[in-house]
């Protein structure tokens, strides 16, 4: 069985993040996700479903583990990572709300809506 701290560095060579960027990915602090990867903090429940959530997303779990799906193609790969950065500049930058707003609308009439709410939950 992989422990916490190869799944996490899988996960991150996966998904082509930094430590930080995979942190706010997964909706904890860096120093949290530091703190679980030397040991010092044990994983939460909830942060244990999210990781397996990202790991199915990506397809990097253990065999022992693994469904057999096939992986995500390059072009969802890269959908679902633009989504993910343009879901953090939501929240980073209030002031960009308009901008997104606009873009989405425009690139996506069809699913503009549907985009827009997930962009605002939290």
């Amino acid at each position: 069985m992989i422990n916490i701290t190869e799944r996490l560095d899988n996960l991150r060579h996966a998904l082509r993040l930094t430590w930080k960027e995979l942190a706010t990915h997964l909706g904890v602090s860096y120093v949290v996700l530091h703190y679980i990867r030397v040991g010092k903090r044990p994983i939460s429940a909830k942060l244990e479903h999210r990781i397996r959530q990202a790991e199915e997303a990506v397809d990097t779990q253990s065999p022992r583990h693994q469904k057999s799906n096939p992986p995500p193609s390059d072009e969802l790969q890269a959908n679902l990572e633009w989504l993910d950065s343009l879901k953090r500049r939501w929240k980073r930058r209030p002031s960009d709300r308009d901008e997104i707003t606009l873009a989405v609308r425009v690139l996506f009439p069809d699913n503009a809506d549907d985009i827009l709410r997930w962009l605002k939950r939290k």
